[in-house]
């Protein structure tokens, strides 16, 4: 009878175990797709660390004999005043078909911007879904034009708990039947203003 009781008691005592690794190992999992939470500072220094720089650059003094000063100076403003020509490929070469500018010049100056101005797109960025929510017939410039207000709903798959919305509006003519050039600007869009303006008036809130 002891002995039974003892088989009894070993097994009981291993079940028990594995079922508690198994909610264990399942607690880890749902804390490990929690998103983490930094404070200002955290945040900061993991942004950093991200970006492999140990010391930030100081910002421009306003004492003039400092070997930082601030520049007043207007032909000292632009260090770097030759600009790429557009049209000419860093062979020397001048682009003179389409061609040429698609597949050659084109991807140079992308290059260009990527790795002198904006900074590369990680390769495994999250895509982007764009939804359009509204539109809506305006004049710009005295030319009428239909406004697209955009969403941008960004994959959150590794991380639930996380939504991100990209708010963007697309302005083109209305009597448009092919491509045409876009300008691209960062800020509120006419839409984001909308929210803003006092009930009643034509005037926003800020």
């Amino acid at each position: 009878m002891n002995r039974n009781w003892r088989v009894a008691t070993a097994i009981f005592g291993v079940v028990l175990a594995a079922n508690l690794a198994v909610a264990e190992d399942k607690e880890q999992e749902g804390q490990a797709k929690a998103p983490v939470v930094f404070m200002t500072q955290q945040d900061h220094q993991n942004m950093l660390e991200q970006l492999g720089i140990t010391k930030l650059r100081p910002g421009r003094n306003g004492d003039a004999n400092a070997p930082n000063a601030a520049n007043y100076d207007e032909s000292k403003a632009n260090p770097f005043p030759n600009l790429p020509e557009l049209l000419r490929k860093e062979n020397g070469e001048p682009v003179t078909t389409a061609p040429q500018w698609y597949e050659v010049r084109r991807p140079e100056l992308v290059e260009l911007l990527e790795r002198e101005v904006y900074g590369c797109i990680p390769e495994n960025v999250p895509s982007v879904t764009w939804e359009v929510v509204q539109t809506r017939e305006v004049e710009a410039g005295g030319i009428p034009a239909v406004q697209h207000e955009l969403a941008g709903i960004v994959d959150n798959s590794t991380c639930p708990d996380i939504e991100v919305r990209i708010s963007m509006s697309l302005t083109l003519p209305k009597k448009v039947d092919a491509p045409v050039p876009v300008l691209m600007s960062f800020g509120w869009t006419p839409f984001d203003l909308e929210r803003f303006r006092r009930p009643g008036s034509g005037q926003s809130n800020g």
